[in-house]
């Protein structure tokens, strides 16, 4: 019989892990303030991008927060971001600062000292503005404590208004730049004129553009052939669409310099990436976790490539009457006589609509089809075998409509996955629309369990051994695997690849999906399955290859 002190002790034991155990498991906070330039119709597209893609990299391991009243905004002003980044600055509340705008994130990287982490997400043409920059073993970084920032390696400015001339011709063009630039780079417009230099051209003017759009269409002059247009997110969307308006009521031929989504607004031309906002958001939120795992800020990578083509707008074409097939062969035709008289000369060519532009696919044989069709699927099936992210824990498929449309099928372990095949078929040359229908996968730690103990049972099974890609595992490697989960699968290198077999878990729910050799080995790898302890079921779609 247990002396009634020692029942005392046990139950007094018991409510204290009652009481500690939930608190052992709470993730540890992360407060993030952010910082735009000023309010804008984009602003929390922009926002909601960057706190998916932060929760992505760190929402399994931390509680990450980006309370509303550290989410601040400028005035357009240097005087306002900086006022902002004080704030947050000296708020204890705030533990790592993001700039998402091109006036804070230049702010940013002015600062002497800083005394938290700061991400300038839209740092634009670093040398130009002295942004601090480093080369630490091929790679650039910021160099400086507690600064990383992100600035996309796009195509030269000589360059896109040498490809601008090249399709519509011109000798007399005006740049339409946000008035803030000026707060930045007071001498632009001299800069610009000595980059464009070399193109020879009779006159460059330049506009700055607040809210006066009545005062900025006068100052365009009739000598003027084309527009070039910087980023002008300060503008309402009204606004914006009453300069494209006016521009083209004039019949000018525009360009931009700001993100695809311009053109797909109504600007004629402009070289630049599809989802620019979600790559970079996404490389944000990559250098944050290495930041939260204890990395220093200022030996991150600050460059980001972004493969970028020709976009256009048909209907802006249609509207001041441009011959598309025409100009772009014309820019093609100079841009390789360019490269053959100077080979480092080459640039962009070819062109790619955008989605209000109407263009319609190529009359095809049924031949034809069948031959584009299967060309289509064998680089999906490359750039799907090839995602960085694809694991056995996934099972990703696609169908092929018509001359250029692809539609994603299947499950993805996480929504990176979904993404990253989404924007790896949406690079493929031929494939003009995508349609991301791969259904995410619920993220639960019980269903991890699930994952690690089918994967250790089914390929750890002497028979099954021979369908792990390269050179198997060891029980070194699956140690290191269970460690893994502590942090999230993500993080084990082990179960990444073309796999024969992929475990589909969804709520306690296994499917088994792919190809093996035999029966027999189909049949192993459900008995296995079946002895995975927190299953609630099992089902084998596996097919034996003939």
């Amino acid at each position: 019989m247990k002396h009634p002190r020692s029942k005392t002790i046990l139950v007094f034991a018991f409510v204290i892990s009652l009481v500690l155990i939930p608190l052992l498991a709470q993730k540890p906070v992360i407060r993030i303030g952010t910082v735009t330039d000023g309010p804008w119709d984009r602003d929390q597209q922009v926002q909601a991008i960057l706190v998916s893609a932060v929760n992505n990299e760190l929402g399994s391991t931390h509680d990450v927060q980006f309370p509303d009243d550290k989410r601040l905004s400028g005035d357009w002003t240097r005087a306002g971001v900086r006022a902002a980044i004080d704030k947050l600055m000296a708020d204890p509340e705030v533990d790592y600062i993001i700039t998402t705008g091109i006036l804070s994130s230049y702010e940013a990287t002015t600062r002497k000292y800083l005394a938290k982490p700061v991400i300038a997400a839209r740092v634009v043409a670093p040398d130009l503005l002295n942004v601090p920059s480093r080369d630490m073993e091929g790679t650039k970084v910021s160099g400086e404590k507690n600064l990383n920032y992100v600035t996309v390696v796009d195509v030269p400015l000589l360059q896109a208004v040498t490809i601008f001339r090249d399709l519509v011709g011109f000798d007399r063009v005006t740049f339409v730049v946000m008035d803030a630039m000026r707060q930045i780079f007071p001498d632009l417009e001299n800069a610009v004129k000595t980059v464009l230099k070399d193109m020879k051209l009779e006159k460059i003017e330049m506009i700055f553009v607040k809210d006066d759009m009545a005062n900025v269409l006068r100052k365009i002059s009739e000598e003027t052939q084309a527009v070039v247009l910087s980023p002008l997110p300060h503008l309402e969307e009204a606004e914006f669409q009453a300069l494209l308006e006016s521009l083209r009521l004039m019949k000018l031929p525009t360009f931009t310099l700001g993100p695809r989504l311009d053109v797909e607004r109504g600007v004629l031309f402009g070289i630049n990436a599809k989802h620019e906002a979600d790559l970079v958001a996404k490389r944000v939120a990559l250098n944050l976790k290495r930041i939260v795992d204890g990395e220093e800020p200022g030996t991150l990578p600050v460059q980001l490539g972004i493969e970028e083509t020709l976009a256009l707008n048909h209907a802006a074409a249609a509207a001041i009457g441009l011959d598309v097939e025409a100009a772009v062969q014309r820019q093609a035709q100079a841009a390789e006589a360019r490269t053959a008289a100077n080979p480092s000369m080459a640039g962009v060519t070819g062109g790619e609509a955008a989605p209000d532009a109407g263009r319609s696919g190529p009359q095809l044989t049924q031949e034809e089809l069948q031959e584009r069709q299967a060309a289509i699927i064998e680089q999906v099936q490359k750039a799907i075998v090839r995602l960085p992210t694809y694991s056995v824990f996934d099972s990703l498929s696609f169908r092929v409509e018509g001359v250029n449309k692809v539609v994603l099928l299947g499950f993805a372990y996480t929504p990176t996955t979904k993404n990253d095949a989404g924007r790896a078929v949406e690079r493929i040359e031929e494939v003009e629309v995508v349609e991301n229908l791969i259904e995410v996968l619920p993220n639960s730690r019980a269903d991890d369990d699930v994952r690690v103990q089918a994967f250790v049972r089914i390929y750890g099974h002497p028979s099954m051994r021979r369908y792990v890609p390269g050179a198997g595992f060891t029980s070194v490697d699956i140690r290191n695997f269970v460690r893994d989960l502590r942090i999230g699968l993500q993080a084990s290198s082990l179960v990444r690849g073309s796999f024969a077999i992929h475990i589909l878990v969804k709520n306690g729910n296994i499917a088994l999906v792919g190809t093996v050799g035999s029966d027999m080995d189909r049949q192993i790898a459900e008995v296995q399955a079946n002895t995975v302890p927190g299953a609630f079921s099992v089902e084998n779609y596996l097919q034996v290859s003939k």
